[in-house]
């Protein structure tokens, strides 16, 4: 089973009966962004999806790249605390929520052994994907796409050891 040492093991996300093998070597991360505070109630629910399984989330019928990058890529689905849901309809993330983003790209990365933290809009290179290189969404939001360089800078340092990110306004 492959959990990063970042995760709280109290709090899972369920598998939703969709528990796949990946059928490729892991090589980045795609972010995702839930408008709501605790996706819908599943990061409390006492199920779990191990990183050795394959997300669905970005794949589906029509978006066969989407299939693809679910099976090289762990999926953060970022979510806010409270009150955040209403007060920032245009995706602002929490610091919280922005800090624990980076290190948890740092962290697959250097566990991965990927190298430094990049960029990429392909479902196999190695690098930090979003939901809409693959799907016609706006997911994950115009705030994270705003930030992409500041995401990448702040997990590579995550990445290398620094234990502070700077979170961009």
């Amino acid at each position: 089973m492959g959990f990063s040492s970042l995760a709280n093991m109290s709090y899972r996300i369920p598998d939703g009966g969709r528990k796949s093998p990946r059928n490729g070597s892991i090589s980045g991360v795609i972010i995702h962004y839930n408008a709501g505070v605790n996706s819908y109630g599943e990061a409390t629910n006492p199920n779990n999806v191990d990183e050795d399984y394959r997300a669905w989330t970005s794949g589906a019928v029509g978006y066969p790249n989407g299939a693809l990058a679910d099976n090289r890529s762990i999926t953060f689905e970022v979510s806010n605390e409270p009150g955040w849901q209403t007060s920032n309809p245009m995706g602002k993330i929490s610091n919280a929520a922005y800090n624990t983003l980076v290190k948890a790209i740092g962290d697959v990365f250097k566990r991965y052994n990927l190298g430094p933290v990049t960029r990429t809009t392909s479902p196999t290179a190695v690098g930090v994907r979003v939901h809409n290189d693959f799907v016609d969404t706006s997911c994950p939001g115009p705030w994270i796409l705003g930030r992409m360089g500041s995401i990448i800078a702040d997990a590579e340092n995550a990445r290398q050891g620094s234990t502070a990110p700077a979170v961009p306004g």
